[in-house]
This record gives C-alpha cells, sequence and structure tokens, in this order.
C-alpha cells in the first residue's frame, strides 16, 4: 500500500495507565547520572513534601513503556507537568511529547497525555464544569480531552478521566458511588458534544466494574447514552486475564481480581480497532525480566504500578482520513 500523502502512519499504539504517584521532582538534583542515582540521592534531589515515585519503580515503569512504544499513553496519577517532563526527559529519552493540564485532585495527582509523532493537539480541562448536583458540583479529578490532527484533519478526539474511588474517608458517600454516578453522567453529556464520525476513545482509571452486561449502576451511561464499548469487550483476551488490579484481603483467600482501567469506544473507533492487539501488559523490570503477576501482597508493592496497563493498536490505513 503506497503511504499516503498526509504522512499518517498505518497504525494508532495506545496504553492506558494509572502511573501510581508519579512525582518526579529535581530541584536539588546535583546532576549525578540516572543510571548511577541510589536510592538515598534521588529522594534528597527532591525539595518538596512529597515523595518521589521509589527510583526502581520508575526504572521498571520507564522499561514497560520503552519496551511497549505506544504512540498514546493515557496517564492517570501523574503528580504535575513538572513530574511527567521528568519522567520523560530522564527515563523515555524524551520520545514524547507531554500534554498536562492540572485537575481538582486533592492530592496532587493529576492526568496527562504523552503523545510521539507529528499529531497536531489541542488539550482542553473540564475541572470548572458545572455538574448538576447538590453537593459534588465539580469533577473530583477532571475530564481531560485531547484533539489529534494531521494537516489540519481531526483524526481522533480523546477524553481521559480519573473517576472516584470508592474510598470514603467522610463516611458521607458510600463507596463514593454517588459522586462517581454525578460524573458518569457529566461524562455521557460531554461525549454528546462530540462528532459520532470521528473515532473517540475514552480512557483512563473508572474506579469500578464498567464491564458489559453487568457494570455497576453508575456507569450504564456510558452504554445507554453514550453508546460506547470497551476494547476489552472487544478482544479476544481470556476472561482469567481480564484484570488491571488486583487487591488482597486478610479476611479474603487468595487474591481479588478486576479491571478498573478502560478504553471505552465509539463506533467510529470501533471500526479501526484491531481487536488481537488489546491486551492487560504485564510489567518487566529494568534489566528486560518479567515481573510476575502477583498471588500475594508483598510481590504488588514491587510492582511499578498497582495498575496493568491497557494496550489497543487501531489500524489508521481504515479511518476515513487515510
Amino acid at each position: 500500500m503506497v503511504k499516503p500523502s498526509n504522512s499518517a502512519p498505518q497504525t494508532l499504539k495506545v496504553l492506558v495507565l494509572n502511573a501510581e504517584n508519579l512525582f518526579i521532582f529535581l530541584e536539588r538534583w546535583d546532576g549525578t547520572a540516572m543510571s548511577e542515582m541510589t536510592e538515598v540521592k534521588w529522594q534528597l534531589a527532591n525539595a518538596g513534601m512529597l515523595d518521589n515515585k521509589p527510583l526502581q519503580k520508575t526504572r521498571d515503569l520507564a522499561f514497560t513503556l520503552n519496551s511497549i512504544d505506544p504512540d498514546l499513553i493515557f496517564m492517570t496519577e501523574v503528580g504535575g507537568l513538572k513530574s511527567l517532563e521528568n519522567f520523560n526527559e530522564h527515563f523515555l529519552k524524551s520520545k514524547w511529547k507531554c500534554h498536562l493540564l492540572e485537575g481538582n485532585s486533592d492530592r496532587g495527582i493529576d492526568m496527562g497525555y504523552l503523545v510521539r509523532g507529528d499529531w497536531e493537539v489541542e488539550i482542553k480541562s473540564r475541572r470548572e464544569l458545572i455538574l448538576p448536583h447538590p453537593k459534588y458540583t465539580k469533577f473530583s479529578r477532571d475530564v481531560l480531552s485531547l484533539e489529534m490532527r494531521l494537516n489540519g484533519k481531526l483524526w481522533f478526539n480523546t477524553l481521559l478521566v480519573h473517576l472516584k474511588s470508592k474510598l470514603d474517608k467522610n463516611r458521607e458517600d458510600f463507596e463514593g458511588r454517588t459522586r462517581r454516578a454525578v460524573e458518569v453522567h457529566g461524562l455521557a453529556e460531554i461525549i454528546s458534544g462530540f462528532d459520532p464520525n470521528i473515532p473517540l476513545l475514552l480512557g483512563g482509571d473508572f474506579n469500578g466494574d464498567a464491564r458489559w452486561p453487568n457494570p455497576e449502576p453508575e456507569f450504564l451511561p456510558l452504554y445507554h447514552r453514550s453508546n460506547l464499548k470497551d476494547a476489552v469487550a472487544l478482544s479476544n483476551i481470556p476472561e482469567e486475564e481480564r484484570f488491571s488490579y488486583l487487591y488482597f484481603r486478610t479476611s479474603v483467600q487468595g487474591r481479588i481480581a478486576q479491571q478498573l482501567d478502560y478504553l471505552f469506544l465509539n463506533e467510529a473507533a470501533q471500526k479501526i480497532l484491531i481487536q488481537d492487539s488489546v491486551v492487560f501488559a504485564r510489567y518487566l523490570n529494568s534489566e528486560g525480566m518479567a515481573l510476575p503477576v502477583p498471588v500475594e501482597q508483598a510481590q504488588r508493592k514491587l510492582l511499578p504500578s498497582d495498575h496493568f496497563p491497557l494496550y489497543a493498536e487501531f489500524d489508521l490505513s481504515q479511518h476515513p482520513n487515510y
């Protein structure tokens, strides 16, 4: 096939990742090469109140991302634009361009994109959007949109989310269900404003079971109002491998596996999804060895993140703009 004049790639490789507290601040860095940095020096380079992400976890995360080599990364739990830029520069060889806007998180964890290639992008926050609820009037984090263009033509609309978690410290909203439901309704309203003929990718940490046909009730608007489908539901991933998060409870034997991270697609995006490409990627350490999928809590604590990334590819040769 002859490559089109707009130099569009034939595939778009996408990764959805909760990077778990990716704080990387280097205000006091003395110039020591990152390959020679010790954990003590690494933490001393940070002048702030929040610790840097542990050095070995940062290295392992970077090796995994470099090995997967995606074109577009939806990333949650990032400690601001500077952390994302430092991670990209010092661990990812500056292969990506960083795009992040500060959200509403009270933990300082923001959402951002890493984008590679010649895409022309425009990013937009909805942190100030007013939601129709007397108490939960704004998104707990944000809904971050990124438009992707080539030569002025719009190829993709994307939305990045990190919905309210199930933590309920004040015991006022059991498992965060009410606020998460309000956020999903707001998200569905945002989606309704997009052109259905342009592929839409909605990715991030949904902090709940949104799997069809039996999602938790707050996620139903994604299906009924927005007519989206989960890339995993369209894939060939075995049922026992359909998880992005593991947790362990002393009152329960063994581990509990959940899918908390999703990549929802509108019909235009579904048409160009390469179904066999969809997988929950597992982690490698910085020497390239596979880290075991945890069977106990101690193993989970060694992973670069407590969430596994979700990966998918899209066949751009089937895109209407190609």
